[in-house]
């Protein structure tokens, strides 16, 4: 009697008292017809309630979220995944010959990114809109364009200085890593020194210079590189100078090294010490210093940037350091030195290189991906080490040699 429909309508509307309402239920308590509804079964009618909003909030999440595909890859076809790639705006010729097990992690890797992107949009989106609400009534009369001003990843560069120990490891690689821009410097007034120096002058895609498996017992790399360098130059009226199959000129190298907007391809073993060797290398900072009587204001030669896709060109070991055990522990070990750092101290601002040993084919799969990523024209302006990073994804042996690649120097970008 306590819950029949009048008490508790009088009592919501506030028509009457409590105790009244309460009153006239008693008087009416021996006559069940008198009451409209009794307590029954609350249990049943809330979960009935809660059913209906549940249809309803399902039906609210099927109109605004975006049908994905559910089928594991590992359950389709060639076809299939390959169709799903294309949807997902991904170049047809990074795909074209890879096998079903390359296939299968490309399409996880692009999933993953889609949904990461949906939810980088959804997170700016709020964020520009918490901005907005709170800016508004200070900066009407300031453009839109300053409230939207959220810098991207791409302008952003994250910079490792490692000692003798991590360096031989690729952080760049990690999860956590992934999509970013990493350069490895050996200290902080290095980048300086260099950022100043260099002045943020571009690469001209125009001004590159390769070479090609200059000992000659690099068939496949020779072949597949000069064939992919040519298309890419043609395709853009681009007239490269390249050596493929000998070992080039000093000249050569010398003009392909010291040109401020250029940058220098090597493909073939190990870092081209038998091309240009360290200590050529590093003579171009002698030469510096010796065209210019003023000490102070000495400008490096080397000035060139340079992609090294050879095995272990990035690799960095002490000199007195034990190659067989490199962790034991010595009394004292000099600071580890290398090919890419002799291109650094000479001049170059930003040098590619690979920390361990690699396979042919893919590296070479990679240094494509790279080069139509950094140089191409048309797309979004990256700098070296952004493309470095997004290069990654385009190998079948995605840790084995995709990571070897990392990047020394600070971060370059090609003209537009």
């Amino acid at each position: 009697k306590y819950f029949a429909s009048d008490a508790v309508r009088n009592l919501l509307h506030g028509e009457t008292s409590v105790c009244q309402g309460f009153d006239d239920i008693s008087s009416s308590s021996d006559d069940d017809e008198g009451l409209e509804c009794s307590l029954g079964n609350l249990a049943d009618k809330f979960e009935a309630a809660c059913a209906v909003i549940d249809h309803i909030d399902a039906d609210d999440d099927s109109k605004t979220e975006e049908p994905t595909t559910s089928k594991p890859p590992e359950k389709m076809t060639v076809v299939q995944i390959k169709d799903e790639l294309e949807k997902l705006d991904v170049d047809k010729s990074s795909f074209k010959q890879l096998k079903k097990s390359a296939l299968i992690e490309l399409l996880y890797l692009e999933r993953k990114n889609r949904t990461v992107r949906v939810q980088n949009k959804l997170s700016i989106s709020s964020n520009n809109a918490h901005i907005q609400q709170r800016s508004a009534p200070a900066t009407t009369s300031q453009p839109s364009h300053e409230v939207d001003g959220i810098s991207g990843t791409n302008s952003s560069c994250t910079f490792l200085i490692l000692d003798e120990d991590l360096q031989r490891f690729p952080f760049e690689g990690f999860k956590s890593m992934e999509g970013r821009a990493i350069c490895r410097i050996p200290s902080v007034a290095f980048a300086v020194a260099t950022l100043l120096e260099r002045k943020q002058q571009p690469v001209k895609p125009m001004e590159a210079r390769y070479v090609l498996d200059p000992e000659a017992n690099l068939a496949s790399t020779k072949r597949t590189m000069l064939s992919a360098l040519d298309s890419l130059a043609s395709k853009f009226m681009w007239n490269w100078e390249g050596v493929a199959g000998e070992v080039p000129s000093n000249e050569f190298m010398e003009n392909a090294l010291t040109n401020e907007e250029g940058l220098f391809l090597y493909c073939g073993h190990g870092g081209g010490e038998k091309c240009f060797s360290r200590g050529e290398v590093e003579q171009l900072m002698m030469n510096g210093a010796g065209h210019n009587d003023d000490s102070t204001n000495v400008l490096r030669q080397c000035s060139a940037t340079i992609v090294l896709m050879g095995c272990s060109s990035g690799k960095l070991v002490s000199i007195n350091g034990s190659r067989s055990n490199p962790v034991r522990n010595l009394a004292f070990e000099f600071e580890p030195e290398g090919m890419a750092l002799s291109y650094l101290c000479a001049g170059a601002p930003c040098v590619v290189g690979n920390l361990w040993d690699v396979t042919d084919r893919d590296i070479d799969r990679y240094c494509m991906a790279l080069l139509e990523d950094f140089l191409d024209p048309r797309g979004e302006m990256k700098n070296l080490p952004r493309c470095v990073a997004d290069a990654r994804s385009v190998c079948k042996m995605r840790h084995i040699v995709g990571c070897a690649p990392v990047v020394y120097g600070v971060p370059v970008v090609a003209q537009n």
